[in-house]
């Protein structure tokens, strides 16, 4: 398993490093404009993938940029799933939406 960083300024859903990519079998199928947190854009590598959550599979948008692996909130709003952050005791829960 491995471990990714939830990123909730990242509006996609899984961006993975090129070793990353190629150690799971994503190939770079096409690119696709992402705007920085600095406001600059950037054309980067992408593919789709099945991300597979509590048995629901779904095909997945992948960005294929250097660093580390994160999911983006679109990953939790594509499985309706709920973050909670409680930022006074340091903990971070996911879940279904009910």
């Amino acid at each position: 398993m491995k471990k990714y960083c939830v990123d909730t300024g990242l509006t996609g859903t899984l961006k993975v490093s090129p070793k990353s990519a190629e150690a799971i079998g994503l190939n770079i199928t096409h690119t696709e404009e992402v705007k920085l947190a600095d406001q600059r854009n950037i054309l980067v590598g992408a593919a789709f993938a099945v991300v597979a959550i509590d048995g629901v599979k779904k095909r997945v948008k992948v960005i294929i940029s250097p660093g580390i692996s994160m999911v983006g909130v679109g990953l939790m709003q594509e499985f309706e799933h709920v973050l909670t952050i409680n930022f006074k005791s340091g903990f971070v829960t996911l879940g279904t939406q009910n």
